[in-house]
């Protein structure tokens, strides 16, 4: 059964699941797990961001963390999970700096955030760590239409942690 959100009974949406043993990401090493999951809720992680707890059997659900913002939207249109298939890891890019947050195919896997507005690098609710910085994806590589939101993905593996961070244009 999927894990669903705890502010809108909506299914997580799993964003990245990396077996990190076969040394994809050489700077990351998750010793408690071997492997990161990250996952939000689409319509809440909108407004607020979302912390999911993961293992190493890759299941993944809702982190009791979770700080539930004053505002979460107004009653929109039903929201369903983007139906494009998922996103498979392309060529390396040239240099660390080449995501491109504003363009369909920037979403990167490592490297370094394209922010849309002010960097935000989120706090591990419980260790008080700055988390890792896992990827970027754009809307535009996930939905049909152009979807002006970026989510930024992060990790702390020594918590079993992670976190969807939601910006928009």
């Amino acid at each position: 059964m999927a894990s669903r959100c705890r502010w809108c009974d909506l299914p997580l949406w799993r964003l990245l699941d990396v077996d990190l043993s076969t040394g994809i990401l050489p700077d990351l090493t998750a010793p408690e797990t071997g492997r990161v999951v990250v996952a939000t809720c689409i319509r809440c992680g909108c407004f607020a961001n979302v912390f999911t707890e993961y293992d190493a059997a890759g299941s993944c659900s809702w982190a009791q963390d979770n700080q539930r913002p004053d505002f979460l939207g107004s009653d929109d249109p039903p929201w369903d999970l983007p139906t494009a298939p998922p996103l498979s890891l392309g060529p390396r890019r040239p240099t660390p700096f080449a995501g491109n947050a504003w363009e369909r195919g920037g979403s990167t896997f490592g490297g370094s955030p394209d922010w849309l507005d002010d960097p935000w690098y989120p706090s591990c609710p419980r260790c008080h760590g700055t988390m890792l910085y896992l990827g970027m994806i754009t809307g535009d590589d996930l939905w049909a239409v152009s979807s002006g939101g970026r989510r930024y993905l992060f990790s702390d593996p020594h918590c079993g942690l992670s976190a969807a961070v939601y910006q928009q244009t």
